[in-house]
C-alpha cells in the first residue's frame, strides 16, 4: 500500500520513475495507491508509475497483481498493470503482459486513464506486443461536471503519434460513470496523432447507466473508443485490426446537449478528425438500448462520424449483428452516421444482420445514415428482418433518410 501527498504522486510496485530499461521483471504484489491531496496528478502501475526519457524501455515484464487508485484527485490521473504513463518520445512498452485487475472506484475529479498494460502514452511512445487479461473497471457512477474518463483493455489514451501494434486484450471492460466516456477494447482515446495496427480484441465491452449528465461525450468502440484532433504530421491509422467480443451498452439518457451525441462502434465509436479506416475487421455483436430521447449512433465498424475532415475507409468487414433500441439514432452493418458529404467510404463490406425501427429510414445494411457516397460496397445480412438477396439488395444499402448516393455495390453472402 502506498500513499502521496505531493503535487505529482507515482507508485508502482518497482519502480517509481524510469528512465533506463526494466526487462522480465514480474510483479504479483497489489498496489493499492492512495493519494492525499487534491491537487495532484498521480501515476500507479504494476511495474513502472512513469517513463520519463527517450531511452526509457519495459521490456517482457508481467503484471499479476492488482492496481487500485484511491483518495482525491481533481487533476489527471493514470492507473494500468504495467506502466502508468509514458511521457517522453521514443519510450518503448514491448512484449508485456498484464493479468490482473485494474479499477477505480472513487468519484473522477477531471482525468482519468485506466487501462491493462499502459494508461495514458505521450509524444510517439510505443506499445508493442503486449496483452492483458485482467478485467478493468471504473465502478464509481458520479463524476464531477467537466471530468472525462479514458477506459481500455491495452492504453486508455494514446496521444502525440504513439502506436499501439499488435496488441491484444482479452479482459473485460467495463463502466458505470456519467460523465464523459471514452471506452475501447484496445485504446479509449486516440489523439493529436497515432496509429493502431494489427490488434485484436476478445474481451466485452459493458456499460450499464441511467440518465446521464447533460453535456456528454460518450463513444466505445471494440478497438477504438473516440478519436479527434488529427492534423498536418499527425494524421490517424487504425488498420488491420479485429474485435471478436460483444459489446453491450443499457442508458436511460434524454437530456443530452452535446453535439457528439451517444455512438457505440465495432472497431471505432466516434471520430472527429482525419482518419484512415482499412482491413479492420468486427464478428462482436452490438446490443445497445436507450430508453431515452437522445440520438443513438451503432455501426459494425464505426459508429459516428461528425465533422468534415477526411474520412477513408476500404476493405473493413462487419460479420456482426448491430440491435438498437432507441427512439432517435441510426444502425448500419459498417457506419452507423456518417454526417458529412466529403468522406471517402470504398469497398466496405456488411454479412450481419441490421436492426433498429420498424422501417429502414436510418438503418441500412452498409450505413445507417450517411451525407457521404458509399461506392464498390458488398451487400449482405439482413435489415430489420428482411433477408437481402440479390433482387433487393439495393434498397437497403443505406437508409433511405441518407443524402449520399451509392455507386458500383455488389450483392454478397458468406
Amino acid at each position: 500500500t502506498f500513499s502521496s501527498d505531493v503535487a505529482e504522486a507515482v507508485a508502482a510496485a518497482f519502480i517509481a520513475s524510469n528512465k533506463g530499461v526494466v526487462e522480465n521483471v514480474s510483479n504479483y504484489a497489489s498496489v493499492d495507491f492512495n493519494v492525499k491531496t487534491s491537487s495532484a496528478d498521480a501515476s500507479a502501475a504494476g511495474v513502472v508509475a512513469r517513463l520519463e526519457s527517450a531511452n526509457a524501455k519495459v521490456l517482457g515484464c508481467k503484471n499479476y497483481g492488482k492496481v487500485t487508485l484511491s483518495g482525491v484527485l481533481s487533476n489527471r490521473a493514470g492507473i494500468a498493470g504495467v506502466v502508468g504513463t509514458s511521457l517522453m518520445a521514443g519510450a518503448l512498452v514491448e512484449n508485456c503482459h498484464n493479468y490482473a485487475a485494474v479499477e477505480y472506484s472513487r468519484k473522477n475529479e477531471k482525468e482519468l486513464s485506466l487501462a491493462g498494460v499502459l494508461a495514458r502514452a505521450q509524444a510517439s511512445s510505443t506499445v508493442k506486443n503486449c496483452t492483458n487479461e485482467g478485467a478493468v473497471s471504473y465502478t464509481y457512477s458520479e463524476a464531477a461536471s467537466g471530468s472525462y474518463l479514458h477506459i481500455a483493455g491495452v492504453a486508455g489514451a494514446s496521444y502525440d503519434n504513439s502506436e499501439i501494434l499488435d496488441c491484444v486484450n482479452k479482459g473485460k471492460v467495463s463502466s458505470c460513470i456519467k460523465n464523459t466516456l471514452r471506452l475501447g477494447g484496445i485504446v479509449a482515446t486516440l489523439n493529436q496523432g497515432g496509429k493502431i495496427i494489427g490488434c485484436t480484441n476478445s474481451g466485452s465491452l459493458d456499460f450499464v447507466q441511467g440518465e446521464l449528465s447533460s453535456k456528454v461525450w460518450f463513444a466505445i468502440g471494440g478497438v477504438v473508443g473516440f478519436e479527434e484532433k488529427a492534423e498536418k504530421g499527425r494524421t490517424h491509422e487504425i488498420s488491420s485490426c479485429k474485435n471478436e467480443a460483444p459489446i453491450n451498452v443499457t442508458l436511460a439518457h434524454s437530456n443530452n446537449t452535446h453535439k457528439n451525441r451517444i455512438a457505440v462502434g465495432g472497431i471505432l465509436g466516434l471520430s472527429c478528425s482525419d482518419i484512415s479506416l482499412q482491413n479492420n475487421s468486427n464478428s462482436g455483436n452490438l446490443t445497445v438500448k436507450n430508453t431515452g430521447k437522445t440520438d443513438v449512433y451503432c455501426g459494425g465498424v464505426l459508429g459516428f462520424y461528425r465533422q468534415a475532415n477526411v474520412l477513408k475507409t476500404s476493405s473493413n468487414v462487419n460479420r456482426a449483428n448491430v440491435s438498437l433500441e432507441a427512439q432517435n439514432g441510426a444502425a448500419g452493418g459498417v457506419f452507423g452516421n456518417v454526417s458529412t458529404a466529403v468522406e471517402k467510404l470504398e469497398g466496405d463490406t456488411n454479412f450481419g444482420s441490421v436492426s433498429f425501427g420498424e422501417d429502414n429510414r436510418k438503418s441500412g445494411s452498409i450505413a445507417g445514415l450517411t451525407s457521404a457516397a458509399l461506392k464498390s460496397c458488398k451487400v449482405g445480412g439482413s435489415v430489420n428482418g428482411t433477408v437481402l438477396n440479390a433482387e433487393n439488395f439495393s434498397l437497403y444499402i443505406q437508409g433511405t433518410d441518407s443524402k449520399g448516393s451509392h455507386s458500383e455495390c455488389v450483392f454478397t453472402t458468406k
